[in-house]
């Protein structure tokens, strides 16, 4: 108020006294805000409710090998890329040997639910000089996952990384990180972003 009283005098428009005294009717004086509850989100995300069917799972593991693969196609023309889906006991396996995760990669956009690398900057500056349009875009199809299985192990190498094994329990919980795959061997097939 005394500043506007400063401004009102430069304008010569004269005020003697302005009572500072500013009183708010019909307000409540108490903080409210959206609010979210993580656990419901997560599984509307998860659930049914965006997917008609279970089996969409394996879908989205495919196309998250697709584009981990056609990355790596894009970095390195002559390598090859394969994709391999079986069953092992009561597990489904999908292995890639796209470009795959390190750890950093994995707390920035597997660990953030709606956070795709295919949305970062790093990908985006790649972008501009490849024919490549990704199909994951929005970082939730890993969780459909969950509608037909109760964990999810990721086993990921990125080239120059260390592997990388995540186990994901409970999605609400976050991750469990372990150094190393499980078998050496599986070094050349990994998960990728």
């Amino acid at each position: 108020m005394d500043h506007v009283k400063g401004i009102l005098a430069e304008h010569k428009i004269p005020i003697d006294y302005v009572e500072l005294n500013v009183f708010a009717k019909g307000f409540i004086d108490k903080p409210i805000s959206f609010r979210l509850d993580e656990n419901r989100i997560t599984q509307i995300l998860i659930g049914e409710a965006l997917y008609s069917r279970k089996d969409v799972a394996i879908r989205e593991l495919l196309q998250n090998s697709v584009d981990a693969c056609r990355l790596r196609k894009f970095l390195e023309p002559n390598e090859p890329v394969a994709i391999r889906i079986y069953r092992e006991g009561n597990r489904l396996v999908v292995e890639d040997n796209g470009t795959g995760m390190d750890y950093d990669i994995a707390l920035s956009f597997l660990a953030n639910k709606g956070l795709s690398y295919y949305a970062s900057e790093e990908f985006r500056a790649m972008r501009e000089q490849m024919d490549f349009d990704p199909v994951s875009r929005w970082g939730l199809g890993i969780l459909s996952c969950f509608l037909i299985a109760s964990e999810l192990v990721i086993e990921t190498k990125r080239q120059g990384k260390d592997p990388c094994r995540f186990t994901i329990a409970n999605v609400g919980e976050g991750m469990a990180l372990r150094g190393g795959l499980l078998e050496e061997a599986r070094d050349d097939c990994h998960s990728g972003p």
